[in-house]
């Protein structure tokens, strides 16, 4: 009876052990895909379930095609060894940052684009935690004009809608948004919202939910052109029915320029109905960069100082790519960020900054 006792334990544990398939040794990672061709910027997000999905870019195929896992709370794949296909419609050569999430029902929630329209558009698809399209089987169609669209981001709002912001690449760049409801129709109307000025050029918008069915989009705002431009950053609140709440121009975030033009900022909800910001920029004109972080609360004002808090001040060293969030029970919000130090491989920086009240 000992032995059989014994034996059963031993069934359980192996069997257990066969479907948690997360590692604790970082040596031996979790296999998401392994097949021929390139598997390109995979994005994650964690579901109120405890499933998380994993999206890329894949050319097993020849051509960039876009693929999804889901993996269950112990790290098993549901949808097969490699990947559900999601979109094999026609891709360029060469791929622009996209933006996945996951709502309320655990449903996956991915926006990119492709040019299945001849140019560079806008598509969000919907994908049940079954692998079903939600949203049809190519998705719903955000943009279709003639001019260069990209880099899409996608916020669940408190009112179950999704919104998706991107950029429009016309002189001077504009920010387009459009909000769906559950069942993928647009709520904006059949063109999207634009947001923009006529001497600045409005870039990498970054979209968070906030109350009441709105929106926070933090985004750059550039004056001039390479190498010469003067790149700042800003925020804009959109109420449910996409109209601007902080005035002209929005809440600046940083507005003394220097902001690196080509790397995006950092943005995340802080929980709430706010937004944090991170960046980095060389605003003393010393050839270093160094990283800031700013929290916008919901009604537009700002937990730090004017043009952000300093997140390290070693000095004589670059500090790239900050990411930050806010701490639940309390206004301190802790920020990581990458250190170049000589000799040394690059290593994470952790920061409490406390908010003013």
């Amino acid at each position: 009876m000992k032995r059989l006792f014994l034996f059963a334990i031993l069934v359980l544990i192996l069997a257990t052990s066969g479907f948690a398939q997360w590692t604790p040794d970082p040596n031996l990672n979790t296999v998401i895909v392994d097949t021929t061709g390139e598997q390109d910027l995979p994005k994650t997000v964690a579901c109120p379930d405890g499933s998380t999905y994993i999206s890329w870019f894949d050319n097993r195929g020849g051509s960039y095609a876009v693929y999804m896992q889901r993996l269950n709370a112990d790290g098993v794949k549901l949808w097969g060894s490699q990947g559900l296909l999601i979109s094999n419609n026609p891709q360029s050569s060469s791929l622009v940052d996209y933006d996945i999430t996951c709502d309320a029902s655990n449903n996956a929630i991915v926006a990119f684009t492709d040019t299945r329209s001849g140019d560079l558009d806008v598509f969000a698809y919907k994908i049940s935690p079954s692998g079903q399209f939600l949203w049809g089987a190519n998705g719903v169609t955000l943009s279709s004009g003639t001019g260069y669209e990209a880099n899409p981001t996608v916020a669940v709002t408190t009112d179950g809608n999704v919104v998706v912001a991107w950029i429009y690449a016309v002189n001077p760049y504009k920010i387009y948004l459009q909000k769906i409801d559950p069942t993928g129709a647009k709520l904006w109307g059949a063109t999207a919202i634009s947001y923009g000025s006529t001497t600045e050029g409005y870039n990498n918008p970054i979209v968070v939910p906030s109350d009441n069915g709105s929106v926070i989009v933090s985004h750059k705002v550039t004056i001039g052109n390479f190498p010469a431009q003067t790149v700042k950053l800003a925020a804009q609140k959109f109420n449910s029915a996409g109209a601007p709440q902080w005035g002209t121009g929005g809440v600046w975030v940083q507005n003394l320029g220097k902001v690196m033009a080509f790397t995006a900022q950092y943005a995340a909800p802080d929980g709430v109905n706010g937004v944090v910001i991170a960046w980095h920029d060389d605003r003393n004109s010393i050839n270093l960069q160094s990283s800031w972080v700013q929290r916008v609360k919901s009604d537009g004002t700002l937990a730090f100082p004017a043009n952000g808090a300093e997140v390290a001040t070693t000095g004589n060293i670059h500090k790239f790519n900050p990411r930050a969030g806010k701490l639940t029970d309390s206004e301190e919000v802790m920020v990581f960020g990458d250190l170049p130090i000589p000799i040394k491989i690059r290593m994470d920086l952790r920061f409490k900054i406390s908010a003013t009240e």
